[in-house]
């Protein structure tokens, strides 16, 4: 066993399709203001212990171990490469080239592998071995004469069998301190994405919490209020992250210290395995104040210069949701009074921008949001 800081761990990882990250396809995000300044300065230096080790799977055994799903690629990954990337990764194998080695998180309850890092090596191989990729053959393209245009059906037997018995390595590790979260995954993927285009925060703790929460998480947000409020869905997933972070401080606010992401983090780990009677409560917390601020704000009202606030965003959410936790608002028109009265004071403190997430100013900013929101009748 080893144990290694939080900023121990650099390498190589799979990149995007594109140079900036976007499919051509995509449409240009919703822009978020997360204002964040000396949030992880204020953060104590956290160690972990970590156990890991070193091994070597051939591609034969990684395809098993994909097909019985020993080997976990988180929901929603998304085959990001083009074909001649993929078609460049497996050449190199049948080539006998050395390639990136991949991270494997042993997960506690299961045993078995997520891919915290090498999803789309993983995805270029089990997609070739299928024949497929969107419907169509999937052949090789830009590489040796010898093997652009083959299938796997059409590899010749040796090139099959040199391919099959091709070995990565991988890094396996199993994060023994802290025991009640699965940080240090983030925090490894995190750092093996730095200068790359990585996945979004959401993104990374939807991979590492996966279950029934980051299931409700999805389900929350397609919702048709809260998509009139937050606008199209954010490909790095942003419009989740805000829920979860109204969530979290409706629930832990007194608990709550930066840095906002491991905050969150913590809310995921507990909540990852919730209960039905769990989720069916926040469903219903969500859903009624969204509907209520719904009616009552214009996208516009959550926005400073134009820019979606995701500080405001999560006061006004907490605020209304405490008042209508006492009764129903009758008068829906001192709602807007009571938005109005907030960001008064708000745009006096300068409580929703630059260090919005330092403890003080948060609860502060959340204390000005209740208690502007407790007028309403």
């Amino acid at each position: 066993m080893l144990t290694v800081t939080a900023n121990a761990v650099r390498g190589a990882s799979d990149r995007g399709i594109v140079s900036n990250g976007r499919p051509a396809d995509d449409e240009p995000d919703v822009e978020v203001e997360d204002p964040r300044d000396g949030d992880e300065a204020s953060n104590p230096r956290l160690r972990y212990a970590i156990h890991y080790y070193g091994a070597d799977f051939s591609v034969k055994a990684l395809l098993k171990r994909l097909e019985r799903g020993d080997l976990l690629i988180p929901d929603g990954q998304r085959f990001r490469w083009t074909i001649p990337q993929a078609s460049k990764f497996i050449e190199s194998l049948v080539l006998n080239l050395p390639i990136p080695g991949i991270f494997l998180f042993e997960e506690p309850d299961t045993k078995k592998y997520m891919v915290a890092d090498g999803q789309q090596r993983l995805l270029s191989l089990k997609l070739f071995h299928r024949g497929t990729l969107h419907g169509r053959p999937f052949r090789l393209q830009g590489v040796t004469q010898e093997l652009d245009g083959r299938t796997w059906d059409r590899l010749q037997d040796l090139e099959r069998e040199d391919l099959e018995r091709a070995l990565i390595h991988a890094v396996i590790f199993r994060q023994i301190y802290p025991d009640d979260d699965r940080s240090a995954v983030y925090e490894v993927v995190e750092r093996l994405n730095l200068g790359r285009v990585g996945p979004g925060e959401q993104e990374l703790r939807n991979r590492v919490y996966r279950g029934p929460f980051v299931r409700l998480l999805s389900e929350l947000n397609d919702d048709a209020n809260w998509r009139r409020l937050f606008g199209p869905r954010h490909r790095r997933k942003k419009d989740e992250e805000l829920i979860l972070r109204f969530l979290a401080l409706h629930d832990d606010l007194d608990a709550y210290h930066p840095p906002m992401k491991h905050f969150l983090n913590r809310f995921m780990a507990r909540h990852r395995n919730l209960s039905d009677r769990e989720a069916n409560g926040m469903r219903s917390l969500f859903i009624e104040t969204v509907e209520v601020v719904s009616r009552v704000l214009t996208p516009e009202l959550l926005r400073r210069q134009g820019v979606l606030n995701a500080a405001v965003v999560e006061a006004v959410l907490v605020g209304a949701a405490r008042r209508l936790a006492v009764g129903a608002i009758e008068d829906e028109s001192s709602l807007a009074t009571a938005h109005r009265a907030m960001m008064e004071v708000l745009e006096a403190g300068c409580l929703h921008h630059g260090s919005a997430t330092h403890p003080d100013r948060l609860r502060e900013r959340i204390g000005v949001a209740a208690g502007a929101f407790a007028s309403a009748q």
